[in-house]
């Protein structure tokens, strides 16, 4: 896995609700955003805005022994390890208005397991079967045991529950998507309580150079940046703009990436909030 390098400006939150985050990614357009096929870096960040798994790696964790209940409230596991029992948080709704079942789960993984509709189908091959107890609950079992098997169900490629109409159940929605740019608007029925932003406009822009002068011209406030030393060098002696390097990870740890924040004037945890 490549590091990446981004930029987040908070100067601009005055009330942090009533802003939307700038955002400057590599790429000349987006390509999917459909998480069970999205493969390039920038589209799996912007998917990630929009889509839950049943677990999650809690906000600036890629510990998978940290991964915690995310759509369901609660899981556990056989004797044998081989199968998981989910059990979904109560009222949970998609983009689209409808109901997040155990039916629905069911259909997601199964779709992310089939490799006419996943590119991420591979990893869920040993899954043998899934069973509907009820609405709100269901049993995952496998063939044999999964090194890692948590993060299967994570948020992350496939473990990100899609919809049949593509919905997913994220803080952001899609608003809209044009060549070069994306839009989302934030989720007021997200279940873990409305967004801190209005939304998120997110433009592809494939010259570093282009982004990087957008950034420090305070048109952008979070850009992809260049894996280069003296890039991070010199971008973390800008005014109020601190910069973080992550290494790569695995696939089921959540790829590291650099973030380059422009701080605010006061404190503001936008990072936790924003970042799936």
């Amino acid at each position: 896995m490549m590091t990446r390098i981004l930029a987040l400006s908070l100067a601009l939150l005055l009330p942090a609700a009533a802003q939307t985050l700038r955002v400057g990614t590599n790429g000349q357009d987006p390509g999917s955003l459909d998480p069970h096929r999205a493969s390039a870096t920038q589209d799996k960040g912007t998917a990630a805005w929009m889509f839950d798994g049943l677990l999650r790696f809690p906000p600036g964790s890629a510990d998978p022994a940290a991964i915690e209940p995310d759509l369901a409230e609660s899981f556990t596991r056989s004797a044998d390890g081989l199968s998981l029992t989910f059990r979904l948080r109560e009222g949970l709704r998609f983009h689209d208005g409808s109901a997040v079942t155990a039916d629905a789960i069911a259909w997601s993984l199964r779709r992310a397991a089939d490799p006419a509709r996943s590119s991420f189908a591979a990893d869920y091959r040993a899954m043998a079967e899934i069973t509907v107890i009820d609405a709100r609950s269901l049993t995952v079992r496998m063939r044999e045991p999964v090194p890692g098997l948590l993060g299967l169900f994570a948020n992350y490629h496939g473990g990100m529950i899609v919809a049949e109409s593509g919905a997913g159940t994220g803080a952001f929605r899609m608003e809209n998507a044009s060549p070069g740019r994306v839009r989302l608007v934030a989720n007021p029925g997200y279940f873990r309580g409305p967004p801190a932003l209005a939304g998120i406009d997110v433009r592809f822009i494939n010259s570093d150079q282009t982004r990087e002068l957008a950034f420090t011209a305070g048109e952008l406030d979070l850009i992809s940046g260049r894996r280069e030393q003296r890039w991070v060098e010199r971008m973390r002696a800008q005014p109020n703009t601190v910069v973080d390097v992550f290494g790569p990870g695995e696939f089921r740890t959540r790829p590291g990436e650099a973030f380059s924040i422009r701080k605010a004037p006061v404190p503001a945890p936008l990072s936790a909030t924003i970042m799936p």
